[in-house]
């Protein structure tokens, strides 16, 4: 092993690399980065949608994921209910400090004065809501998308 500074490195990477020490509280055993699909349901379903882009991009350090994406509709389809974004690439941690906020720039999603989410612990979605300035919060639905509605996003989170 070669240790510089406060970092050790093993002679092999795919045990861990630590930082800061060499307690188990300092071993990052986990780096990965890759792809992800995002998908969007109204109710649980999507059925007749049709979407041009679904591209999501994540990193993942350790327990902690940030995913980032676009998302466009091209046909919002025939299925009604909640609006959820799917297909989160790891598990969120079903702690209650798992819980994380969605930071969302919306694309003619419409909706009362703020448009914001959460992940879903223990789960793999986001849960879409919309607030007034009075703080009254209830869920984005069918009806708040059209055929040309979309978002980009960014998510970070603690995994199982």
């Amino acid at each position: 092993n070669q240790t510089d500074g406060s970092i050790q490195f093993p002679q092999s990477t795919s045990a861990g690399i630590y930082l800061g020490g060499t307690a188990a509280a300092n071993k990052l055993d986990d780096y990965e980065e890759g792809t992800w699909v995002i998908g969007l349901t109204f109710g649980g379903a999507s059925v007749g949608m049709t979407a041009a882009v679904t591209d999501g991009t994540y990193t993942k350090v350790g327990n902690l994921v940030t995913c980032t994406g676009y998302f466009a509709l091209t046909d919002v389809g025939s299925s009604t209910g909640d609006a959820v974004i799917t297909g989160l690439p790891f598990a969120v941690s079903g702690l209650n400090g798992g819980y994380s906020a969605l930071s969302i720039r919306n694309i003619r999603i419409s909706f009362a004065d703020q448009v914001d989410g959460n992940t879903v612990k223990s789960g793999t979605t986001i849960t879409l809501s919309e607030s007034t300035n009075a703080g009254v919060i209830t869920s984005l639905t069918n009806g708040n998308f059209g055929d040309t509605s979309g978002f980009i996003m960014s998510v970070t989170y603690r995994t199982v």
